[in-house]
């Protein structure tokens, strides 16, 4: 396994949650402290303004938790999100030319999968964790417990429709590697930049892996 690779994989294992976030009015030089303190290991920078790429360089600028970029849908965004210094790429879907882009540049990818024949396709590119998306409109839990039989190699990272209150529902399952959403770095929370909320929010998620 490629070293860059295997690092990601590490933070990954390291913690059960994936925060989203979008540009937006933050203290980040305060509020990444919590989130490392906590035991966030990695974070996703959805690419769907202008201004994401700059928020994920700044951060990585500031932190030494893995900075990704999210809602990756071309080879074009990709070059750009590797080049802005992104350690991992995330996609809603499953594109080869996009996976090898990434692969090609030794930077781990997740892409979106929903179907037995998405799985099958990402297996063959040699992807043995993927993003579930979108969770929760594609049967949720009982569909990734459909999933284990066939599948057993395969790990997974619900996201779509997930909230505080279901995610330990999937955390519990077997082949989930973590869970993913806006839920775990609220964005009003975020913007107010209260420190100690945040730290307590962040406590009551990753107090424990919950049993379904």
């Amino acid at each position: 396994m490629h070293a860059r690779k295997q690092h990601f994989e590490s933070q990954l294992n390291g913690c059960p949650l994936l925060p989203t976030i979008e540009p937006g009015e933050a203290d980040w030089e305060t509020l990444l402290p919590v989130c490392e303190a906590a035991g966030l290991t990695c974070i996703e920078v959805l690419l769907r303004h202008a201004g994401s790429l700059a928020l994920l360089t700044r951060l990585k600028g500031l932190t030494t938790l893995a900075i990704g970029a999210g809602t990756v849908t071309n080879v074009e965004q990709c070059e750009e999100a590797i080049q802005a210094g992104a350690d991992f790429i995330v996609s809603p879907g499953l594109s080869k030319p996009l996976v090898r882009t990434a692969q090609g540049e030794s930077v781990p990818i997740l892409p979106g999968v929903a179907t037995p024949t998405e799985i099958m396709a990402a297996l063959d590119l040699g992807l043995m964790t993927c993003k579930f998306f979108p969770a929760r409109a594609m049967g949720g839990t009982e569909r990734l417990k459909a999933f284990a039989g066939p599948f057993p190699q395969m790990r997974f990272i619900p996201t779509g429709g997930i909230a505080e209150t279901d995610f330990r529902n999937y955390l519990a399952l077997p082949n989930v590697a973590a869970a993913g959403g806006g839920f775990i770095l609220p964005p009003a929370m975020l913007k107010s930049g209260n420190a100690n909320a945040l730290q307590a929010h962040l406590g009551r998620l990753l107090g424990r892996r919950g049993t379904a």
